[in-house]
This record gives C-alpha cells, structure tokens and sequence, in this order.
C-alpha cells in the first residue's frame, strides 16, 4: 500500500483544498493544513498557496491579530522599500526574505477585513492618532501595490463601503491597479453614499469577468446601478439586492438586459412594483433557475416566476 506522501500532487492538492473549504463551527477543518504544512516539503509546497488564497478568511480580526500575515506581506517588498517604511512605522521586524511569492497566491480580497486587519496592526504599534490615521491608509494603498506588482489573480472581490474605506475606494479605480480589479468574479457591495456610488459604478463598467453582485443599502442611486448591470449582461449569473427602497428606481432595464442570469435574490426589500418589473415580462430569462424573496413583498415577481416556472424561495413577512 502506497503512503500518502506518494500520491499525485493533484490528489493531494484536492485533499487540501477540501480541508480549507469545508468548514463547520465544530470542525474547522483548515485548521489541519497548519500541520499539513510540517509533514514534509511536498505537503508545505501544497498548503501554503492554499491557506493564501484566502488568508483572512478564517480570522476573526476584531479578537485575534493578524500581524504576522501583513508582516509577511510587507516583507516582499525591496530593501529600499522596507528602509522608507521602517523610517515611517518606526522599529518594525520583517522578513530578509520569503520562500514563497505569498502575494501571487491570493484569490479571494475582503477589503474591510484587510482594512481592519491593517488598522489593528498600526494600532498595535502605539502611535499618536494624527499619524494612526496616515499610516493606515498609506499602509493600505502599499499591500495593494504589492498585490499588483506580484500579479495578483483575483476570483472574488468583497466591499463593504462605508466611511473610513469610503475614501479609498478612488484607489480602486487607478488605472495602475486595472491588472487586479478587471479580473475580479464576484464582487459585495453596501452604501448609500453618493460620492461611493460613483466610485462602485465605475468600478462595476470596468469588469468583463463579474458573474456574481450583492448590493444593499441605498434610497437613492439604485437606479444608476440598475442601469450599469446592461454593461454586464454576458457574464452576471448572481445578483442580490438586501435593504434596498427600490421607490426611486423606475424600470429595471439594466436587469432585463442580464441574459445569463440563474440567480436572483431581494433580502429585506422595499416597493417592488410591476411598473417597474416590467421590462423583465418581456424578457424570456431562460437561464433564470432561482429567485429569493426574504421578508420582501413582491407579487408581481412571484407571479412572473411561477409563470415561468422559475423555483421561488420565499420566506413570509
């Protein structure tokens, strides 16, 4: 009988990413691939770009620091780089070198985690506020150009805007980080702010690979949204809208125009008329498997949905 550190490197890769993926409360399985990573270089090798795909995702940021994952971030940059921010952070301890490319490995970008796990960082390190606030969104914009320069390939890109990343969110749309952001297949979004919407829009026309889009929040501007989504008509299969007063949004064209949609949500949402469905009864959405409606009144869709024999999922407010 073969022992395990014999197997293909496929099976044995498959085997990890079950363990990263498939969680439970009672069985935090990813836990395992820390060990996996001291059995043998093989195993190491296999690990490591498997818990950096993701490295946040299992980290409760407002209870466990996550240092040691932006120490070894920062560690990838040049001596250069490393002196100027030395100078900044002041007697800081990073990495000669690394043995991965750990930046390269990253797939899935929760930014208000990263955000707050950068803020945890710098407050960890006793400064006055003035300087707290600087350096944390200098501290930002550098993780982000070092997931640029290694060629970060992102699947997932998860944003909940609201004031202080609000103010950041510009830096998303510099073109200098289009090799990070244009590839991104799922993206979150929540906010109500005006300036914020804009950024979002542009951000949403500059996508040719986004398949899945939750946003929620807004009483005005979800109109502007709703129109971006026609520039996204070949590629979303995902859409959930959660706390959304849709009276200001007049005809969902933008969501009629969505073709390839098989996934359609409203979580908590408010004035749904047929008014304002009515580009959809022209539409055929053959692909559409699903709609959810989560404590939001809608006849008019569930009428529609059962007309086309579309599944409802439906929960009585």
């Amino acid at each position: 009988m073969s022992s395990v550190s014999s197997f293909p490197n496929e099976i044995m890769q498959k085997i990890l990413k079950d363990l990263f993926h498939y969680n439970t409360p009672y069985q935090p399985h990813y836990r395992d691939l820390f060990n996996c990573i001291l059995v043998n270089r093989q195993w190491c090798s296999l690990a490591i770009p498997i818990l950096w795909t993701d490295p946040l995702r299992y980290m409760d940021v407002h209870s466990k620091p996550c240092d040691p994952i932006i120490i070894t971030y920062l560690s990838t940059l040049n001596q250069v780089e490393k002196s100027k921010l030395n100078n900044l952070l002041g007697s800081i301890t990073l990495f000669d070198d690394t043995i991965y490319n750990y930046p390269s490995f990253l797939k899935i970008l929760n930014l208000n985690v990263f955000y707050l796990a950068i803020s945890n960082f710098i407050n960890s390190l006793d400064l006055k506020k003035r300087k707290e606030i600087f350096l944390r969104d200098h501290l930002f914009r550098e993780i982000f150009n070092i997931l640029t320069n290694q060629n970060a390939n992102l699947k997932g890109l998860l944003i909940t805007v609201d004031y202080p990343l609000c103010d950041l969110l510009p830096t998303l749309n510099d073109t200098k980080f289009g090799s990070l952001i244009n590839p991104i297949k799922k993206m979150n979004h929540l906010s109500n702010q005006k300036g914020t919407i804009d950024n979002v829009i542009s951000l949403l026309l500059n996508q040719y690979r986004l398949n899945g889009l939750k946003i929620g929040g807004f009483s005005k501007g979800i109109h502007r949204i709703i129109s971006s989504l026609s520039n996204l008509k070949s590629t979303l299969s995902i859409i959930h809208f959660s706390h959304i007063d849709f009276s200001s949004c007049g005809s969902m064209n933008g969501l009629a125009d969505c073709e390839n949609l098989e996934n359609l949500g409203f979580y908590c949402c408010e004035n749904l008329t047929k008014v304002m469905w009515a580009p959809l009864l022209r539409t055929s959405m053959n692909t559409l498997e699903e709609v959810i409606l989560y404590d939001t009144s809608a006849d008019c869709i569930k009428e529609w949905s059962k007309r086309r024999q579309i599944k409802v999922l439906e929960e009585l407010i």
